[in-house]
């Protein structure tokens, strides 16, 4: 049979097994708000055209609620390219400049890097 302490610290364990996969899901969710601002936003199964740059700068593609490294980068100066496009069906074509990248239809951004 456990004891008090046993159980306590036994109980404390199993919410720090609980909580741990929240954490590092909610890190992901704040690593786009520190890598810079958005300016071209794709939601997965809408259709897009791209737009333009608004400034010169070095701009991020991003999985949009993963939260994980940049999937591309770019340098552009103001009125390039910068966007989505749609491709055939379950695709979407990340756009910046003259370059375009395919991706599986997901939810992406274009963020411009903070210096």
């Amino acid at each position: 049979m456990l004891t008090q302490v046993e159980r306590f610290l036994a109980r404390g364990f199993f919410f720090a097994l609980l909580a741990a996969p929240a954490l590092v899901l909610a890190t992901g969710c704040s690593s786009l708000n520190n890598s810079g601002d958005p300016i071209a936003t794709h939601r997965r199964g809408h259709t897009e055209e791209p737009g333009t740059a608004p400034s010169d700068g070095d701009y991020l593609l991003m999985h949009r609620y993963l939260g994980s490294a940049p999937l591309e980068s770019a340098s552009l100066s103001r009125g390039d390219r910068l966007g989505f496009a749609t491709a055939k069906t379950g695709q979407i074509t990340a756009i910046a400049g003259d370059d375009e990248w395919t991706y599986t239809d997901n939810d992406y951004v274009w963020v411009r890097k903070r210096r």
